[in-house]
């Protein structure tokens, strides 16, 4: 009998950086400057960084986060559909706040951050948790920036 194979990012051993958890050190740090976030989009409940917040079953792309003050650290296997629903959402009132890898020259970049968002370097690489999991994340191969988009900003 052929063994099934699963790809690295199945079952239930599996794990990838699509769910590497934000430090709340990090979380505080914006908070003292944006205030408390109301909303995380993109989350599990014991990776929440907001009271409110959406899991992947909820499918926070799909649902309205404007007007709320909304913290994401999206899949970075879908970058480009959160950063685009960021700005979408701060268009219609949201301020948000996305940490994605500083990847100057991807396309989800030139096409949703630049010109469209204030942008942050974070002095070092994040070192993110592995909610529910035994062995910690390394750090990413990459830096981190954030992305702030702010209500009814149009820079774009």
């Amino acid at each position: 009998m052929a063994q099934e194979l699963l790809f690295p990012h199945e079952g239930p051993d599996a794990w990838t950086n699509d769910e590497w958890a934000t430090p709340w050190e990090v979380v505080r740090a914006l908070e003292l400057e944006f205030g408390p976030f109301e909303l995380d989009p993109c989350c599990t409940a014991e990776t929440a960084k907001a009271p409110r917040f959406f899991t992947k079953r909820d499918n926070g792309l799909t649902r309205r986060w404007a007007p709320l003050r909304t913290f994401c650290n999206p899949p970075y296997s879908q970058k480009g559909p959160w950063l685009q629903k960021a700005y979408e959402e701060s268009q219609q009132g949201a301020l948000v706040v996305v940490l994605v890898p500083a990847r100057t020259d991807a396309a989800w970049f030139h096409d949703w951050i630049l010109g469209k968002a204030e942008l942050r370097f974070h002095r070092t690489r994040v070192h993110f948790l592995a909610i529910g999991r035994e062995k910690a994340p390394t750090r990413p191969m990459d830096g981190t920036m954030f992305a702030i988009y702010r209500p009814g900003d149009h820079r774009g």
